[in-house]
């Protein structure tokens, strides 16, 4: 029994619009490693930038709180702008368990969010540039 012609109209169509498809798809793309690898310089970039404009030290980092106003906005920040882990961000700005870096602004108290807001306008300010 031959197909009916709907069926090989409908078929021949869906073959081109299928292969228009796949055909915009292959393009050269980069791997994960490399898109990671982008993420994390740029992240780097940003959170040199993010401790000068805060006038923060890596050195106070560690001797700190783990939580606290700055290292909220800063790790909010260099989240918002890269494609960087939450452990990444944790294990920079020294905020211990890595869910710090992502639940760290609901642990502080109210004149602490307040810092927080203060913090990341300074953030946000800044024009980092970066490849």
């Amino acid at each position: 029994m031959a197909p009916c012609i709907i069926c090989e109209f409908f078929g021949a169509r869906l073959r081109e619009t299928v292969g228009r498809l796949v055909r915009g798809l292959c393009r050269e793309s980069h791997s994960g490693a490399v898109k990671r690898e982008h993420g994390e310089q740029a992240a780097e970039q940003l959170w040199q930038a993010g401790l000068a404009a805060l006038g923060l030290t890596a050195e106070a980092l560690v001797r700190g709180r783990k939580v606290t106003a700055e290292k909220a906005a800063l790790a909010q920040w260099v989240r918002g702008l890269t494609t960087v882990s939450l452990r990444w961000v944790s294990a920079r700005l020294e905020m211990g368990h890595y869910t710090n870096a992502g639940r760290g602004p609901r642990k502080l108290s109210a004149g602490d969010v307040r810092k927080v807001r203060k913090a990341r306008s300074k953030l946000d300010t800044i024009a980092v540039k970066y490849d």
